[in-house]
């Protein structure tokens, strides 16, 4: 099984247009109105992309993301992050949902915490630093989405549930099932989505699946919880008989 993460990518541009308020939950997914809402994301329209801004309830800045696409046609998101005090918390900069480019966050009290360069994921660069500016050795800034137990348990748990998962395909000789779900900053998991299958009746399955799933450890950025996007593959290939 090998796993994937993807940074969902939106696209912006310089030019102004309509500006719209959308209600979040608490894992920044869309809801209906106020009383539903944990934030409160300002969106603006733009030619090619869209700037936002997302605070909580008390009108506090949480994060904002810039989106767009750079003169060479690459998908560019650059998203920020706040400290309640209004302080910046961290700022990063991804290409093609990779991080790329410098990376910095910050102690509450606004000294620079790390400085870090990424080319596609790579980091090729950086300083960490305590909050009084003395110069220290830097731990893990990004860690991935982790299922309880660990790559093996999530095998083991999927496994579990194959034979239900897939019954509708069982005549087929050959199957592959690619398919991805969200992990929320709360450890939920979401969205489970199935790429290249048609069967409708395996793809109500696995969301049943996925609805029993237990939370995970959540992916963080420098301590910061995010949400990612975990891809899967199963499936099988029967050999041919001579």
């Amino acid at each position: 099984m090998k796993s994937l993460l993807s940074i969902g990518l939106v696209l912006i541009t310089l030019t102004v247009s309509a500006q719209q308020n959308i209600f979040l939950d608490r894992n920044g997914y869309d809801v209906p109105n106020k009383k539903r809402a944990s934030y409160i994301k300002e969106v603006e329209e733009k030619a090619n992309g869209e700037f936002a801004v997302i605070y909580d309830l008390d009108g506090n800045k949480v994060q904002e993301t810039f989106s767009y696409i750079n003169e060479n046609e690459e998908p560019i998101e650059v998203i920020s992050y706040f400290y309640e005090n209004g302080n910046l918390k961290l700022k990063t900069e991804s290409k093609f949902g990779h991080l790329n480019g410098l990376v910095e966050s910050y102690h509450e009290n606004g000294q620079i915490m790390r400085a870090e360069y990424y080319e596609l994921g790579d980091l090729k660069e950086g300083k960490c630093f305590d909050a009084r500016g003395n110069k220290i050795a830097c731990d893990s800034f990004a860690q991935l989405p982790e299922f309880p137990g660990g790559e093996q348990a999530l095998d083991a748990y999927i496994a579990k549930f194959e034979n239900y998962l897939l019954a509708p395909v069982k005549k087929e000789n050959k199957f592959v099932l690619n398919f991805s779900f969200d992990v929320n900053p709360d450890g939920t998991v979401t969205y489970p989505t199935i790429y290249d299958n048609s069967n409708k009746e395996v793809e109500k399955r696995l969301v049943k699946i996925m609805s029993m799933m237990p939370k995970w450890n959540p992916a963080t950025l420098e301590d910061q919880p995010i949400r990612k996007t975990v891809c899967y593959t199963m499936g099988w290939e029967l050999m041919a008989k001579n």
